[in-house]
């Protein structure tokens, strides 16, 4: 546990863990999707709808919302049938953030949501 928590950032400890069961997926495989805040630009308020997205990268998007004050809140899958998904990055190019501009976007990814694992899969029980 020392080892793990000198990596870790201040005021960030781990207290305990319990090894995964052999051949249980790891925790960045069960990772389907991200919910991310990402705050209004000034003067470039953020699409109501994705729809002025490339294909490839709309299909990625499970949700999206702007909120009141032009937040921007929006669900998008990590994975896609056919490899990655795009990323946060290139959705907000795709709306035409420019690269340099990127770091001044404030986001907040709020959840990572997991899939369930495929049934045969090994679980464990609370007993």
């Amino acid at each position: 546990m020392e080892a793990i928590n000198a990596l870790l950032p201040g005021g960030l400890e781990i207290l305990d863990a319990t090894p995964l069961l052999p051949g249980a997926p790891s925790l960045g495989k069960l990772a389907d999707a991200a919910r991310y805040r990402v705050a209004s630009l000034p003067e470039r308020p953020w699409p109501h709808d994705p729809g002025a997205l490339p294909p490839e990268i709309r299909s990625a998007v499970n949700r999206w919302k702007r909120d009141g004050d032009g937040t921007l809140r929006l669900e998008l899958a990590l994975r896609s049938p056919t490899g990655s998904a795009p990323s946060l990055k290139k959705v907000l190019m795709a709306l035409g953030v420019a690269e340099e501009e990127l770091p001044s976007v404030r986001i907040v990814r709020e959840s990572v949501l997991l899939r369930r694992p495929k049934s045969g899969a090994p679980s464990r029980s609370e007993g």
